[in-house]
């Protein structure tokens, strides 16, 4: 099989693993329950900020290492507590999405196997989340801390996923490159999930001064 059909084939599987986690986690944990913001407004709002994350990348280069990543933790914290999960999906994918093709001219392969890798693991997350958090009227410090967790789990996955596509692009698999990812991921994850937390707390208790929010975040 070629490098170009396995790639395929992950991709399928990860679209596969979505759909499933969907029908699994859908009715137990009241997938279409009413949230505080509505369909209309937290799709275009997530969708841009999910769009600003794959645009604004943040690069780091530690020695000989060259280190890249996003603060996708920051609407996914929005939508995993404010948002219906349909919309919260249906956003990063088309956010997201959107910014590859115009921004990163990510050709149909790549866009294919990221558009996956953000529908598993956003649910991941949502599935995650609404089952360590099913009561999420009043965010207490329990809930908080699920939802770090959530956000962590999201993280490592998608560097999970990410190491096994460039190691069935390269044919080799330097699980050291696993590890050095995991270890950097685990720390951005911190910080972003932290971020995002953050961002939940000032919009539920504060939302007239959200908007300081640009400044950290810039």
């Amino acid at each position: 099989m070629s490098t170009r059909a396995k790639i395929i084939v992950l991709s399928v599987g990860l679209v596969g693993l979505a759909g499933l986690l969907v029908v699994v986690a859908a009715g137990p944990q009241q997938w279409s329950s009413p949230t505080d913001w509505p369909w209309w407004g937290a799709l275009p709002t997530l969708a841009i900020g999910f769009a600003f994350t794959e645009i604004f990348v943040v690069h780091l280069r530690i020695q000989a290492d060259a280190h890249t990543f996003s603060l996708v933790e920051l609407p996914l914290a929005l939508g995993l507590v404010f948002a219906q999960p349909s919309a919260l999906v249906t956003a990063q994918i088309l956010g997201a999405g959107l910014a590859l093709v115009l921004h990163r001219r990510q050709g149909p392969l790549k866009l294919f196997f990221n558009t996956a890798v953000f529908a598993v693991t956003s649910i991941s997350a949502i599935c995650l989340f609404r089952a360590m958090a099913p009561e999420r009227a009043v965010l207490d410090q329990g809930v908080l801390i699920k939802l770090a967790l959530a956000l962590m789990v999201e993280a490592l996955l998608s560097v999970a996923l990410v190491f096994v596509v460039i190691s069935i692009s390269t044919g080799t698999w330097r699980f050291a490159d696993l590890r050095s990812g995991v270890g950097f991921g685990v720390i951005t994850a911190i910080f972003t999930a932290s971020l995002g937390v953050i961002a939940v707390v000032v919009i539920d208790a504060q939302p007239g001064v959200a908007w300081l929010l640009i400044v950290p975040t810039a």
